[in-house]
């Protein structure tokens, strides 16, 4: 009896030994698969910030691949040839016209080389202002995918400021070599809480122009 309650005892320990084993091998395992994702880095490494016309902070950057599905996109790109690239921004003249692009390189061959984000902060203040946002894809000639939304934002802190509405038109997108938004905001920097009413409007204007191939533009700001 002590001869096999030894031999159970060695054998208990040899598989206590073999699992410590097998959890110490696939502990650097474990740790690789939740460590940073190289996509991301790469892609923030892409952003471009700046400061524009209202004093905000705008944002653009690459979307990795995981974003894109994350953001239900991937229909309009073709993930084996996408592509992390970084986009270019700039103010004023030069501006391409928008055209219809060659149907071979449109919305038809989803084949995007990428797609990119952009936020912009409306002409206001930090207490009062408005936001925009835009989704973009494209495969360097033609947009396959463009999606832009706004909102706006008043301090709680101060009753007499308010956001009213916004409005995001879009142009031109997909098929053509651009995709244009222009964000309106009604904003109320003079609002009567007592009246539900407001006496003074702010009424911000933003066209921005999105290029097939990362390229950003802002045609206007007021």
């Amino acid at each position: 009896m002590a001869k096999q309650h030894q031999r159970r005892v060695v054998k208990a320990g040899t598989l206590i030994s073999a699992a410590l084993l097998t959890a110490t091998m696939a502990a650097p395992a474990a740790q690789a698969a939740t460590g940073p994702d190289p996509d991301l880095q790469t892609a923030e490494a892409t952003a471009v910030s700046w400061k524009n016309a209202a004093g905000g902070t705008e944002t653009i950057r690459a979307l990795t691949p995981a974003e894109v599905k994350a953001r239900g996109l991937a229909e309009y790109v073709n993930l084996a040839r996408y592509e992390i690239t970084k986009p270019h921004k700039s103010v004023g003249a030069g501006y391409p016209a928008a055209a219809r692009a060659n149907s071979k390189n449109g919305p038809a061959a989803a084949a995007a080389s990428g797609c990119w984000s952009h936020d912009t902060r409306s002409v206001g203040t930090d207490q009062l202002h408005g936001t925009g946002h835009t989704d973009w894809c494209g495969n360097g000639s033609a947009i396959t995918y463009a999606s832009s939304s706004c909102s706006g934002y008043d301090a709680p802190w101060i009753p007499t400021y308010k956001y009213l509405s916004c409005t995001a038109s879009p142009s031109y997108g997909v098929g053509f070599n651009v995709h244009d938004v222009r964000y309106n905001w009604d904003l109320c920097p003079l609002y009567v809480p007592l009246w539900d009413s407001c006496t003074t409007h702010s009424r911000p204007l933003t066209h921005l122009r999105f290029g097939a191939g990362g390229s950003y533009w802002v045609i206007s700001q007021s």
